[in-house]
């Protein structure tokens, strides 16, 4: 029998993408926008900047963030 693996299952449950947008986050998360945008700003969040204003949060952020 082969052990629970919670990565596993979460990443499972995510799209297949590498990287998601502020919005997606809040949506998986169920939080709003602005508490996304002060988790990066405080460093709780590491995010990726695309030229400009454009930020991208890395899956395994997300799969960090929902394991609590």
């Amino acid at each position: 029998m082969r052990e629970y693996d919670p990565v596993a299952s979460i990443n499972n449950l995510l799209p297949p993408k590498l990287t998601f947008k502020v919005e997606e986050v809040a949506d998986l998360l169920g939080i709003s926008r602005d508490k996304v945008y002060r988790a990066v700003r405080s460093g709780q969040l590491q995010r990726i900047q695309l030229g400009g204003k454009a930020w991208r949060i890395p899956r395994q952020e997300v799969i960090r963030l929902l394991m609590g």
